[in-house]
């Protein structure tokens, strides 16, 4: 009877430390996998930072075009009505 329960004790033991194996194991593979998964997260913050600022660069870019735009069609605008009113006075004359 002791034998019987020196075997299952000894059986309980190499059970519990083979599950300990396996455990840290299983922690390990997941400690590299999160890491790897850490990685893919930062790199892909960094590539989205990158787009917010290309558009907020395309945001100004597109203000200042706007602008520049109006200001150059006013000039236009002006050039054309003088040379208009010089057409015309000289066809009074």
């Amino acid at each position: 009877m002791i034998i019987l329960l020196m075997a299952i004790v000894i059986t309980f033991f190499f059970t519990v430390i083979n599950l300990y194996i396996v455990y840290s194991k299983q922690k390990k593979t997941f400690e590299k996998r999160t890491a790897s998964l850490e990685n893919c997260i930062n790199l892909l913050a960094q590539q989205q930072q990158k787009q917010r600022n290309q558009l907020k660069l395309s945001d100004v870019l597109s203000e200042q075009l706007k602008e520049s735009n109006h200001h150059l069609n006013k000039i236009i605008y002006d050039v054309n009505f003088h040379l208009f009113l010089a057409m015309f006075n000289k066809k009074k004359n």
